[in-house]
This record gives structure tokens, C-alpha cells and sequence, in this order.
């Protein structure tokens, strides 16, 4: 049975237990909550990031969207560019 594991440093964070049954719905049940933007390899071996949206609007803005491949930043608005690292 897929589970999904939780750093001690991950339950520091505000809010982690929304952020972690938002990511078991989105790794194991396949849905795409607005909050969850693209996601993406990195250059290291089993290592991934997730774009999260930052405030509402974006959650408004990526909610509309069909492919979760757009699901991005705005280039003007590095200060709400966050991304969740998984492995």
C-alpha cells in the first residue's frame, strides 16, 4: 500500500497536516488540488519539487487552468514562488 512519509523537519511547518493530506490525495488518489502547481524532476536522483501557490489568487488562477504543466509562478512575482522538495 503507497504511503507517504513526513520529515520532523516538514511538521514545523504551519499548517503541515492540510499540506500532508493534500499530498497523500494528490501521490496515491491522483488528484490536483489548486494549491499543487507543476511538478517536476530535478537533476538528482529521486528528488522532485512541486510548485505550491502562495496565496489565494494564484489558487484561483491554477484551479481554472487544465494541465497541471502550467501551474507557475508569475515571472513578476518571485516573492510568491514556493516549491515543496520531495524524494
Amino acid at each position: 500500500m503507497p504511503a507517504i512519509k513526513i520529515s520532523a523537519l516538514f511538521e514545523k511547518i504551519h499548517n503541515w497536516k492540510n499540506f500532508a493530506a493534500q499530498f497523500y490525495n494528490y501521490k496515491v488518489c491522483g488528484e490536483i488540488p489548486a494549491i499543487f502547481g507543476r511538478a517536476e524532476g530535478l537533476d538528482l536522483s529521486e528528488m522532485y519539487h512541486i510548485y505550491l501557490a502562495s496565496t489565494a489568487k494564484t489558487q484561483i488562477r491554477w484551479a481554472k487552468m487544465d494541465s497541471q504543466c502550467y501551474r507557475t509562478a508569475l515571472k513578476d512575482d518571485p516573492a510568491n514562488d514556493f516549491c515543496l522538495f520531495i524524494s
